[in-house]
């Protein structure tokens, strides 16, 4: 089976804002923030889009104006003003379309697997995932991306029992559990 990777490496790459996102989401303490962020930028830098940021501080002082501005996940006009901020010409109606940002609910469970999580598997539904874009059906790009992003954060997938599953076929509200290898 060939994989077409549709999607651009900046967007899987992890950004402040990113960061900042997940802070928000979780509601995490000064503390826990500057633990992840100090953990993301010590061992995830592979996965970190870092041109503009040649330090660690100013790195970090990125994702605490981000935070401190609460940065809401829902805000998709402030999506479309990033990504136009990041060279990509697109509209409102366009996020549905691209997956802009799909890929935060991947990230955000590698870094919940690898440093914030109490466990060592993070369980999770897809519902909510296509909740955030609207979405009633997956659609074959939809699942490719998922199946992109999988292979991207180096996730495995398997039903709550430890049975595999194909996240194409998988009920919306079937719990799953994730780890990272």
């Amino acid at each position: 089976m060939s994989l077409e990777m549709e999607i651009n490496l900046g967007e899987m790459l992890y950004s402040p804002k990113d960061i900042a996102k997940i802070i928000c989401q979780r509601d995490m303490s000064s503390k826990q923030s500057a633990d992840l962020v100090k953990k993301v930028w010590k061992y995830e830098r592979a996965f970190l889009s870092v041109d503009d940021y040649d330090d660690e501080k100013s790195f970090v002082q990125e994702v605490n104006r981000l935070v401190s501005g609460n940065y809401d996940k829902k805000d998709k006009a402030a999506d479309v003003e990033y990504a136009n901020q990041m060279g990509f010409d697109i509209k409102k109606e366009d996020l549905i379309t691209d997956f802009l940002g799909v890929n935060i609910y991947f990230k955000d469970i590698r870094l919940q697997y690898l440093f914030y999580g109490k466990r060592n598997i993070v369980w999770r539904t897809l519902r909510p995932l296509l909740e955030m874009y609207g979405l009633q059906r997956r659609s074959a790009r939809f699942n490719s991306f998922l199946r992109e992003c999988l292979i991207y954060y180096h996730l495995k997938c398997t039903r709550i029992d430890g049975s595999a599953c194909n996240l194409e076929t998988v009920g919306l509200d079937e719990q799953l559990s994730f780890v990272v290898v």
